[in-house]
């Protein structure tokens, strides 16, 4: 989950710095900062904002290198693409489950 927001929040005009992406999923009850929140308590604020970092730099690149989604139509593709692929991935976990269902639930929407 946090991998997909870290996507949201790199596409062009919406670049977020690693701070504010800290904040929001470390020092907010977010559930895409639910597993960070324990790791900052274990390691330190500066390991979580290096992971965090490392994330948003990734999803920039991905994100860069795909092309804008200029239309509706365009978008729904991307959508069912998506969705095939939350429904063939392997979850694993013990909210694996419930990660699945609640990302092909919002998935359905669409």
């Amino acid at each position: 989950m946090t991998m997909a927001l870290a996507v949201a929040v790199s596409q062009p005009g919406r670049s977020w710095s690693p701070a504010l992406f800290y904040e929001v999923l470390v020092l907010r009850p977010t559930a895409g900062g639910e597993w960070a929140r324990p790791l900052r308590a274990r390691k330190s604020a500066t390991h979580v904002l290096a992971k965090l970092t490392g994330m948003l730099d990734k999803a920039r690149a991905f994100a860069g290198a795909q092309e804008p989604c200029v239309c509706r139509t365009y978008a729904l593709v991307e959508v069912a693409a998506v969705r095939e692929a939350v429904e063939r991935h392997t979850w694993r976990g013990s909210r694996a489950g419930s990660t699945q269902k609640n990302l092909t639930t919002r998935l359905a929407r669409y």
